[in-house]
């Protein structure tokens, strides 16, 4: 299925559109997006035929080489060329600043976090704390360095690193729920690279720039 538009007059908005799905099928001619008439099999587009336009004026349409001429009278008409929006890219550009500045918000937050759980596991290791206290913390420690490493890897707009910090952020948010359950603070701190990569998402899908990471 194609169009084409044609400009009717030079310095006016009037167009003459021009719709064919395959070469040799009915094509059908427009005014301002009223039907004007049809071409309707492979000889009459190669032939030509004419119309008669609301002011009494001739219009002659074509087909060659599978695309529509039009005329009208003696002078052939100029087609419409409508500028195709591009994407925006990400391939050689850095990411836009606000984006950049809260993926290196949150890999401090994870970062800091992480080095904290370790800390918190040696401590109840040393002194005999209780082993599932350690071992959530251990495990928050480790899947600190799954974070740590994609949030990384999304700055390097690389999209395995988007589903490691989707990854981190599910196991996090359970192991703080555990925490929360045991007894021990929950740190809602820790909720923030949920928010913020879900607003990149949206981002990245609205500026349909996914597709541009690797």
């Amino acid at each position: 299925m194609a169009t084409q538009d044609f400009a009717l007059n030079p310095m006016g908005m009037e167009r003459i559109k021009v719709h064919w799905t395959v070469p040799g099928q009915a094509a059908t001619v427009l005014i301002n997006g009223t039907i004007l008439g049809m071409l309707a099999n492979a000889q009459e587009q190669v032939v030509g035929k004419s119309f008669v336009l609301p002011d009494g004026s001739p219009l002659f349409v074509r087909f060659v080489a599978d695309q529509p001429h039009v005329f009208r009278g003696e002078y052939p008409l100029v087609p419409v060329v409508t500028p195709v929006e591009q994407p925006v890219s990400l391939q050689g550009r850095k990411w836009p600043g606000r984006v950049l500045a809260r993926l290196i918000i949150n890999l401090v937050i994870v970062s800091f976090s992480t080095l904290s759980s370790f800390v918190y596991a040696s401590g109840i290791l040393f002194s005999g704390g209780s082993s599932v206290l350690l071992f959530l913390y251990l495990a928050h420690a480790l899947i600190g360095c799954v974070g740590i490493t994609g949030h990384g890897l999304l700055i390097g707009k690389k999209k395995i690193g988007f589903f490691l910090v989707i990854g981190y952020i599910v196991v996090n948010v359970i192991l703080n729920v555990l925490l929360g359950v045991s007894g021990h603070a929950v740190n809602l701190i820790m909720f923030l690279p949920l928010i913020s990569i879900i607003a990149l998402y949206a981002r990245l899908n609205r500026h349909d720039m996914w597709d541009q990471l690797t």
